[in-house]
């Protein structure tokens, strides 16, 4: 019996085999890069898959449309391009000769994590997974399809930064889920406004989650940092990490909205810390706030504030601002050789460095995938480590074969 298929441009129903839509006239054929899932694709016996919409080192992200209900997803394949071998046409995921071992290991990884926030889910301010699928030798999480606004796109069209109790109000959701992930033995380490939606409602939600290996450098995987929010735990395998590392990337995201900027990222920090407070950038900001965040933002984990809740809670009143702030240890410096982090900025691109040491047809694909973001009004954006682009077109994921 034919699996039921339906378009994931107009959602309706295809036909045996059809590579061309009969309601909206879309082709289906050659739509993803070689490598991915071809469009049309059936999953589980119940989700097509779409056009490829992001690649990050753990994987790739897809539109999709469940065939039952008939409504979009999102679909998050497992595949590591470092540790990928050439796909076939049967779209059989097979790994590197020699990377068998963490190829197994990071697909339980990130089998595992995807169940785990299934369980937890829907929470109002988290993504919802809806489905986990093995398949073709890897896992696919499926999600919900979130819409809303980047968080990066919506403070770029604003005039000014954002009030201290509006962004309260704004990231509550998001500091409820992330506590709800804490509290089931997670961390997402990687908050920040790429990875955050504004809902029509004004509140937002949280997405992008990853396994530790794609947030943490030196993993094996290609990581993916993002500057200014990662905290400096997370540029090494040397050092643990934890929810504090989760409440350093929200009080970087608040300082981002209620400043217009982003703090100086904590690689250069750790080196030469003249991140500038809140205050200082901003002085509508209170001065409880600004207090709250410098403690928040703290380099070492231990002299940080510890928990979610009690972040949430400081920059939300003034009186337990005062009381946290006495039961805080003192801050001391950083010690030049504590961590010996890699400074995004040092020569060549960190990221573009390790880019070119997985071979050519990774760099081509990262670079299509990451364009060099326009400078608009004299400021660079922040982006994530790895952004930075030289302009290749050519469109290939790793060859199939033939």
């Amino acid at each position: 019996m034919e699996q039921k298929r339906l378009c994931p441009f107009c959602i309706g129903e295809l036909p045996p085999a059809a590579t061309v839509c009969p309601h909206c006239g879309k082709i289906l054929e050659g739509c993803n890069p070689a490598g991915c899932l071809p469009v049309g694709t059936v999953l589980a016996g119940r989700y097509t898959v779409g056009e490829m919409r992001s690649l990050d080192g753990e994987g790739v992200l897809y539109s999709g449309v469940e065939n039952l209900g008939g409504f979009r997803v999102t679909i998050k394949e497992y595949l590591p391009v470092t540790l990928s071998a050439e796909r076939g046409a049967d779209c059989i995921l097979r790994p590197k000769q020699g990377s068998e071992v963490l190829f197994k290991t990071t697909r339980m990884d990130f089998a595992d994590l995807y169940r785990a926030i299934q369980r937890i889910t829907p929470a109002s301010g988290l993504e919802a997974v809806l489905d986990v699928v093995e398949a073709n030798n890897t896992v696919y999480a499926v999600l919900e399809n979130l819409g809303g606004t980047p968080l990066e796109q919506w403070l770029e069209n604003r005039p000014a930064p954002v009030r201290a109790e509006d962004a309260c109000a704004m990231l509550r959701p998001v500091f409820e889920g992330v506590a709800a992930m804490h509290k089931a033995g997670l961390v997402h380490r990687g908050i920040c406004p790429e990875n955050i939606r504004v809902m029509a409602d004004g509140r937002c939600r949280l997405a992008g989650y990853a396994t530790v290996g794609l947030r943490t450098a030196g993993s094996g995987l290609h990581e993916q940092l993002y500057e200014g929010y990662s905290a400096p735990e997370q540029y090494t395998t040397a050092e643990f990490e934890g929810r504090y590392t989760d409440e350093y990337s929200l009080a970087a995201v608040f300082y981002r909205m209620v400043c217009g900027q982003a703090p100086m990222p904590a690689a250069q920090r750790v080196v030469s810390d003249s991140n500038p407070r809140a205050r200082t950038v901003e002085p509508a900001v209170p001065a409880y706030v600004s207090d709250v965040l410098q403690l928040g933002l703290r380099l070492k984990v231990m002299e940080r504030i510890q928990t979610v809740p009690q972040l949430y809670q400081a920059l939300s009143s003034k009186e337990y601002t005062a009381e946290l702030t006495r039961t805080m240890k003192p801050e001391t410096p950083m010690q030049s050789n504590a961590m010996k982090l890699p400074l995004p900025n040092a020569g060549k691109n960190i990221t573009e460095r390790k880019v070119l040491e997985y071979g050519t047809e990774f760099y081509q694909m990262w670079r299509l995938l990451h364009p060099r973001p326009e400078t608009a009004g004299g400021k660079t954006p922040h982006r994530a480590v790895g952004a930075d682009a030289q302009g290749v077109s050519a469109r290939t994921l790793p060859r199939p074969v033939q």
